[in-house]
């Protein structure tokens, strides 16, 4: 995605957060995108595209692994659309992932899935390993009220 494909992201943006039960706006939409644009920390995106319709996106980044000493791809975001074309999307759009990786000779690709999302879960069981990672977050404007 490069700094001119906003107009074509933002609605399927839209339809992901409305998909996750979140509410979209601008702002959110404009927020995401700065770091789309920027490229910040190596932040990447790519639309999937049908008949010449945009149907989906990938966002990911470069990862260091270093329990396992190994570079990895992070797929921070994707959609791939709700309609009949969803399968077709989300291949594509692994692919040109997968595509990147290898070109870059990094060893793996991974994401995260909620952990109450049971689609994502088989779905991701399909086609990778679980990790033994557990991610945790805690906002910054919390631990400094925490520390003052």
């Amino acid at each position: 995605m490069g700094p001119t494909d906003y107009f074509v992201w933002q609605p399927l943006f839209a339809q992901h957060v409305d998909a996750l039960g979140e509410s979209s706006n601008d702002g959110r939409a404009l927020g995401v995108w700065r770091h789309v644009a920027s490229k910040t920390g190596n932040l990447e995106g790519m639309i999937a595209f049908v008949e010449g319709e945009p149907r989906g996106y990938v966002l990911f980044r470069e990862r260091l692994d270093i329990r396992g000493a190994r570079t990895v791809l992070n797929i921070e975001a994707k959609y791939s659309g709700a309609d009949s074309n969803r399968a077709a999307v989300n291949e594509e759009l692994l692919g040109a992932v997968f595509a990147a990786a290898a070109k870059r000779g990094f060893d793996a690709i991974s994401w995260l899935v909620d952990a109450e999302d049971e689609v994502g879960l088989q779905q991701s069981a399909r086609m990778g390993s679980r990790s033994d990672e557990v991610r945790f977050e805690i906002s910054v404007d919390s631990r400094q009220q925490n520390e003052g």
